[in-house]
């Protein structure tokens, strides 16, 4: 069972990335609503992966914390984003971060990129 992180600021979104990640055989070890927060969970939980919202409130964004998160652990990012513009995008990109989910996502396209990333088999 793989150890997953939510890094989302909104309520519903969090509880639909749970429920989607439940059916996966996937357990949420929790839920961040900054990119502090995020920081702080993945550096004691040590998640197999770290859900990132990409528009997190605060003076760290995801992109920011993802950038810490990458320097200092060794755990793998998987974006989700909404309504971020062209720039906020590439600065995402710049991070190599494997894939991202798009908001409104579906629980296979949620599923289909956790797999594409642990690399895990059906």
């Amino acid at each position: 069972m793989f150890k997953i992180v939510i890094a989302e600021d909104n309520v519903v979104s969090a509880m639909e990335l749970t429920e989607c990640l439940n059916t996966t055989g996937c357990q949420v070890t929790g839920v961040a609503t900054s990119g502090q927060e995020a920081l702080e969970l993945t550096n004691s939980i040590k998640p197999d992966l770290l859900l990132m919202e990409i528009m997190m409130p605060g003076p760290m964004d995801g992109i920011a914390a993802a950038e810490y998160i990458r320097t200092n652990c060794d755990v793998p990012i998987l974006f989700v984003n909404g309504d971020a513009d062209k720039a906020i995008l590439q600065r995402a990109r710049n991070l190599s971060c494997r894939d991202h989910i798009r908001k409104p996502f579906r629980g296979e396209d949620v599923e289909e990129a956790i797999r594409s990333v642990l690399k895990v088999s059906q």
